[in-house]
């Protein structure tokens, strides 16, 4: 799916190929006025992003970026079903305590805290997907119950993902929207995990060594290349 840059372009409401269905745009009727400053077209209240939620919720898979720790708690606030969402530790932490207030969990910054962090949040959403910097990222997720066998009571996968170290950063702002933009690119077309990941780390590098929040271009990546990390089982 070749998807245009959306301020030269109006395409048209949804774009299709083998892989998934793309709603651009797509009207939402709402039952009063909603005034706001939208200087880019990711700009929700609460309430739309709850229908939101909601409609993508009955036909896809609904990925949500918490953007900062005061939004990460909103789509929390329903109770639909949310498959991936992709925190930093500050964001984990409002979630978790917005769903687990007083939880007595330590801030250490690491990945024990991340971790017990996830537990509570992972009632809520599928698949974890926090972000460390340069430090990589650490995937969570609850195992299927038929992965699991009898003797084995460990319930949560967890993967420590490492990231190339740069020398030369240009320029960090729009790196982790580059990330997730691989990511989702890599699962749309049926990538396993680990090379959904190393489509969102090519994508961050070409970010972080551009001068620009987004690269005019990305570097061809390399779709077959699986990033190597780190499991554990809980």
């Amino acid at each position: 799916m070749n998807l245009p840059y959306y301020r030269p372009y109006n395409p048209m409401p949804s774009l299709e190929n083998g892989h998934a269905l793309l709603y651009w745009d797509w009207p939402i009727v709402t039952d009063r006025l909603i005034t706001a400053n939208k200087p880019e077209p990711t700009t929700m209240i609460t309430e739309i992003l709850i229908t939101l939620i909601f409609w993508c919720n009955i036909f896809f898979l609904v990925f949500y970026e918490p953007t900062d720790r005061r939004k990460a708690v909103k789509a929390l606030s329903c109770d639909h079903h949310i498959n991936y969402a992709s925190p930093n530790i500050m964001e984990l932490r409002a979630m978790a305590n917005y769903l687990k207030p007083n939880n007595n969990i330590s801030k250490s910054n690491n990945l024990e805290e991340i971790i017990n962090l996830s537990k509570i949040v992972l009632n809520f959403i599928d698949v974890l997907i926090v972000t460390r910097g340069s430090a990589g990222v650490v995937t969570i997720k609850a195992m299927e119950e038929n992965t699991i066998s009898s003797s084995n009571t460990k319930k949560i996968e967890v993967r420590q993902y490492v990231s190339e170290v740069l020398n030369t950063v240009e320029n960090v702002s729009g790196a982790g929207d580059c990330f997730f933009s691989g990511f989702i690119n890599g699962h749309l077309l049926g990538l396993q995990e680990c090379e959904s990941i190393g489509a969102g780390f090519s994508a961050a590098k070409d970010a972080l060594l551009s001068k620009k929040t987004v690269p005019d271009t990305f570097k061809k990546n390399n779709y077959e290349t699986k990033v190597i990390y780190n499991s554990w089982y809980y």
